[in-house]
């Protein structure tokens, strides 16, 4: 039980498929896994991909001003991808914030 809702359990449970048990958060991910200090990374990132197609190194900076105001995170990585239109990013969050930019050298 979650201690927020406590009538609703926090987890979900899915025997669709033979031999499969899939256990997964009951309710949005977004708002389950939600760290508070990240919203304002996760919605410039958001934003800036939704607006227009950007390359690695944009991308790259967006994340980099954000990050700077966190106490915990790694340097964030550049993956070169010149197959790719635009910039994509993933976030990898733990006691840390790990970023890694995959995207072209010139926008797409």
């Amino acid at each position: 039980m979650d201690a927020n809702t406590p009538d609703r359990p926090c987890s979900g449970l899915s025997a669709e498929e033979t031999g499969k048990v899939l256990v997964a958060a009951d309710g949005d991910p977004d708002e389950v896994y939600a760290v508070p200090e990240l919203s304002p990374l996760v919605g410039a990132l958001r934003e800036a991909s939704a607006d227009e197609c950007l390359t690695a190194e944009q991308m790259r900076a967006i994340a980099d001003e954000h990050l700077a105001s966190l106490s915990h995170h790694w340097p964030t990585t550049t993956v070169p991808d010149d197959a790719a239109e635009c910039a994509r990013v993933d976030l990898v969050v733990g006691g840390s914030v790990q970023v890694t930019v995959y995207g072209p050298g010139a926008a797409g």
